[in-house]
C-alpha cells in the first residue's frame, strides 16, 4: 500500500510539472507571437521583449532569457544598447550550460561589433579563452 501512495504521488507531481512546462511554453510562445512579425530595429517591440525578459527571469528560464536578450539585440536600434543584451545574452547562456546557446551568443557579440560598431577584431580580443592553444 506504501508503493502504491508514493508511485500515486510521484505520477502526480510529475503530471503537474508537465503541465506547468507545457503552460510556461504556451505563455511564452503568445508572448513572442507579439513581435516576431515586426521588422529589424523596430523599437515598438521592445515593451514585448522587456515582457519576455522579466517573464525568463522570474521562472529563471535562462535558455528563453537568452533567446529574449537575442530578440532585444534585434529589434533595439541603438549600437551600444545592442552590445549590452547581447553581453547579457552571453551571461544567460553561461549559466545553461549548454555550449551550442554560449557559442550562438558568442556570435552575436560578434555579429554586433561588426555591422553596428564594424570593429572587426575587438571581440576575438577579449574573450578569456578556457584552454591554452600551444603551437609547434
Amino acid at each position: 500500500m506504501k508503493t502504491f501512495k508514493w508511485i500515486t504521488a510521484l505520477a502526480f507531481f510529475g503530471m503537474m510539472a508537465f503541465g506547468v512546462r507545457a503552460a510556461s511554453r504556451a505563455e511564452e510562445h503568445a508572448m513572442r507571437k507579439g513581435y516576431e512579425h515586426k521588422k529589424k530595429n523596430d523599437t515598438t517591440a521592445l515593451p514585448d521583449v522587456r515582457r519576455y525578459i522579466r517573464w525568463a527571469v522570474q521562472h529563471r528560464d535562462y535558455g528563453h532569457l537568452c533567446q529574449a536578450y537575442k530578440d532585444a539585440v534585434l529589434f533595439s536600434p541603438s549600437p551600444s544598447v545592442k552590445l549590452k543584451y547581447a553581453d547579457s545574452a552571453l551571461v544567460a547562456a553561461v549559466y545553461t550550460r549548454d555550449n551550442a546557446r554560449i557559442a550562438a551568443a558568442h556570435l552575436t557579440i560578434g555579429t554586433v561589433y561588426y555591422y553596428s560598431f564594424r570593429q572587426y577584431k575587438t571581440h576575438s580580443a577579449n574573450i578569456c579563452w578556457p584552454i591554452n592553444i600551444r603551437t609547434g
